[in-house]
């Protein structure tokens, strides 16, 4: 999806603010989508929203998400405690 890369930009500039809404959208929009669920988490913990980080990554990992996701999941999880 278009709006998933316009994300990953916004993150990797590190405007997160921006990534937060492309996110919030795919994962509202799409909430069975595993990657789009762990990228949002992604965003919340490099805002230090680490209760809605751990709410992403649940949705993420209840979706059942395919190789590499699953273990990236796992290790954001790791990472958010």
């Amino acid at each position: 999806a278009v709006l998933d890369t316009v994300g990953f930009v916004y993150v990797k500039r590190c405007q997160f603010d921006s990534a937060l809404q492309v996110f919030n959208r795919l994962a509202q929009k799409y909430p069975q989508n595993p990657i789009f669920q762990y990228r949002l988490a992604m965003v919340y913990v490099e805002q230090g929203q680490t209760a809605k980080a751990k709410e992403a990554i649940q949705k993420a990992i209840a979706n059942n998400p395919r190789k590499p996701y699953d273990s990236k999941i796992q290790e954001l999880l790791k990472r958010v405690g």
